[in-house]
């Protein structure tokens, strides 16, 4: 047993030994492994701010163009609406309206590029399930050709001419017609019920309209749906896609369209299509919320709550003559 004189003998011991140089650096190198994980761990979180910046900085730019493309198609859309009711003006000002036309540079990239629905990329991938109805379609009925009514930039018409289905598109905004042209694709600028009137009867081997009878009052849509049937040919087919006003994650961003009329329910759609006469009408969902998006956990009433706030953002009611 050491008495307690030994006490400073024992503390200049260890300083001597802490002095030594080997030491500390066999501790410093002992300790090496850790230091290298915590700047592994410092490295990583500040990757990880850096993607989250990036992302948002990319989020605030695609909204600003999302924001330009909205506004581009009311100014079109207004364009489009007051030649229409020249008739009702002056005759100096019908010719300055008949003159004026947009020039397609001053919009034509945002529009082109990031109009509100998404890349084409997305739409692509989300269309691709409703080939297989067109060619099914071409099977049972003896329509010459697909209509896509308000075709925008025409990722449907393409798809359409990859399956070597005929179709044509309508849209009222010439850069979408531009764009459409420019692969090569058969479109035309026209409104949608002045088109519909000049197509024969029974001649249609069916009609898309992708995000579009949002856009329209209700008796335009009542008209709309009302002639599609009389051009379409028996057997053909009628695919409306629109926004699921039951998802609440959709519904919010319904009306930053300035476009949008009304959210329409899938019941309504449903029975609207019913009513005039097509058969067999289903609806089928599109466009699923991410799982990363949505609420975690298994619980019945949290998979409740992901159905209302993060249910599918779009759906299509399928209907048939």
């Amino acid at each position: 047993m050491s008495s307690s004189l030994d006490a400073p003998e024992s503390s200049g011991m260890k300083s001597k030994i802490k002095s030594i140089p080997f030491l500390t650096w066999l501790v410093r190198l002992v300790k090496l492994p850790a230091r290298f994980n915590e700047l592994s761990s410092r490295f990583d979180r500040l990757a990880e701010e850096q993607q989250r910046s990036l992302k948002e900085a990319k989020d605030s730019v695609d909204e600003v163009k999302s924001q330009i493309a909205y506004m581009t198609r009311d100014l079109e859309m207004l364009h489009h609406t007051l030649k229409e009711k020249a008739g009702l003006l002056k005759p100096e000002m019908v010719k300055e309206i008949a003159d004026r036309e947009f020039s397609s540079e001053t919009y034509m990239y945002f529009a082109f590029e990031n109009k509100y629905r998404g890349a084409k990329e997305e739409i692509l991938k989300n269309q691709t399930q409703y080939v297989q109805i067109i060619e099914d379609t071409q099977k049972k009925s003896n329509g010459k050709f697909l209509l896509d009514v308000g075709c925008g930039r025409g990722e449907f018409l393409k798809l359409l001419r990859d399956h070597k289905i005929a179709a044509k598109g309508i849209d009222i905004t010439q850069s979408m017609i531009d764009a459409c042209k420019e692969e090569g694709l058969d479109a035309v600028r026209n409104d949608l019920l002045s088109y519909l009137k000049s197509i024969e009867e029974n001649s249609l081997l069916g009609i898309t309209a992708f995000q579009v009878v949002e856009h329209l009052p209700v008796d335009y849509l009542l008209e709309f749906i009302k002639a599609a049937r009389s051009r379409i040919a028996p057997g053909g087919v009628l695919i409306l896609e629109t926004v699921n006003p039951d998802s609440l994650s959709s519904l919010k961003n319904f009306y930053l369209d300035l476009t949008h009329q009304n959210p329409i329910p899938s019941l309504t759609l449903k029975f609207l299509c019913e009513n005039f006469g097509y058969k067999n009408v289903s609806v089928r969902f599109a466009s699923e919320v991410p799982s990363a998006s949505k609420l975690a956990g298994s619980d019945p009433n949290i998979q409740k709550l992901n159905q209302l706030l993060f249910g599918p953002q779009d759906y299509a009611v399928i209907g048939w003559k």
